[in-house]
């Protein structure tokens, strides 16, 4: 097979001798050809993770990490300080593809998220060598290829990420902008690509959820949200609204949606996580919709001049209203009779035991006070 006489590629099987080994693994991907040389580091960390159990994270030392950040920064990235030539726009193209195919055929959960954390997790180690600007700029455009490509395995990879990177707000919403902007700006024709996204990939599309209210805050107070750059509420684009308004209709339980616990530690083995930096993002979108709906129509007021913009944009956040409430009523009903869960007859209400754990009682006194402002606001 090599000189070895075993499966080089196989590094967690590696007991001795490792640095000649390291030394070898270099040398084939430094005589591979391109894009082979990007398929064959993925591949072997799919291996690297294949070996241990979800719940048992690898452990490869010092140097074995250093190896294996050296062939990431080499081979997936291209990084300007690891002495990799930069990659033309079509090759980039190619890179991506490639991504995009590896996790599309990675049938394991937890390797899939393994290898999307070892390549694209943010650590404190990364912020200290100038990394973070790479690793975002790949990954935006490697979420935006996936939704017009429908890769669920890499979509839902990226939804654990989002998770797991809560704490770095400003990270996850610059990728958020920049689907926002392709999807709708830069190529509007592309949005019935987005709008599917809840149907084959309903995780990707909770998380971005969460991340796009928090994009689109209402703010009430110039001070209230460190996230936002200007004084005033900011509402997102009506062809965006669309597309939560039609998620959330079709499938209220979407508001509901957790990432598997057993996923958010796969493939921890590059460092500390980055320290947080500012007001993490919440970990479920349903208060924030509830904000949108209650708060935004008030806050926009004034700032829709066209009439029948103003006049949609009322009616999807009265759709998105009601979706919201649909939600409530699943998460709150005995789950035995699936038709009776979503109705109420004439004249019930819903008991406060129903939503007590998706909203927390401040949260609510908050809302109001803040409904209270605006209506204020409007008596001037």
């Amino acid at each position: 097979m090599n000189e070895y006489e075993e499966d080089t590629w196989s590094i967690a099987s590696w007991k001795a001798d490792i640095p000649s080994k390291v030394s070898y693994v270099k040398r084939l991907l430094s005589t591979s050809q391109f894009p082979e040389c990007s398929k064959d580091v993925i591949h072997m960390l799919e291996k690297y993770f294949k070996t241990y159990a979800p719940d048992t994270p690898p452990n490869p030392g010092l140097y074995l990490s250093a190896f294996l950040d050296e062939v990431i920064d080499l081979y997936i990235f291209y990084s300007k300080g690891s002495g990799a030539k930069p990659l033309s726009a079509i090759q980039e193209l190619q890179l991506l593809e490639v991504i995009c195919s590896c996790f599309q055929d990675q049938p394991s959960d937890s390797v899939r998220c393994g290898v999307f954390y070892l390549l694209f997790g943010i650590s404190s180690q990364d912020i200290k060598d100038g990394k973070v600007d790479r690793k975002v700029e790949i990954l935006t455009k490697l979420v935006s290829m996936a939704v017009a490509l429908q890769c669920d395995h890499l979509l839902e990879s990226m939804a654990i990420w989002m998770q797991r990177h809560h704490h770095r707000a400003g990270i996850v919403l610059k990728v958020t902008s920049s689907i926002v902007e392709d999807y709708t700006c830069l190529v509007p024709a592309s949005l019935p690509f987005l709008q599917t996204l809840a149907s084959h990939s309903p995780l990707m599309a909770c998380q971005l959820m969460i991340a796009l209210i928090s994009l689109y805050p209402v703010i009430i107070d110039k001070h209230r949200d460190e996230r936002s750059s200007t004084g005033s509420s900011t509402q997102p684009p009506l062809s965006l609204l669309k597309v939560v308004a039609s998620w959330v209709s079709k499938n209220p339980d979407l508001c509901l949606l957790t990432c598997p616990s057993s996923l958010l530690t796969a493939g921890r083995l590059r460092g500390s996580l980055a320290p947080p930096v500012s007001t993490p993002l919440p970990l479920g979108p349903i208060l924030g919709l509830l904000r949108w709906a209650v708060l935004m129509p008030l806050a926009c007021d004034n700032a829709v001049s066209d009439g029948h913009t103003h006049h949609e944009s009322r009616l999807l956040y009265s759709q998105l209203h009601l979706a919201i409430i649909q939600a409530f009523l699943l998460a709150g009903k005995d789950k035995e009779d699936p038709q009776e869960e979503m109705e109420l007859e004439p004249g019930e209400v819903m008991d406060e035991s129903d939503s007590r754990h998706l909203i927390k009682g401040g949260d609510l006194k908050e809302l109001t006070k803040d409904m209270t402002k605006l209506i204020e606001k409007f008596k001037l």
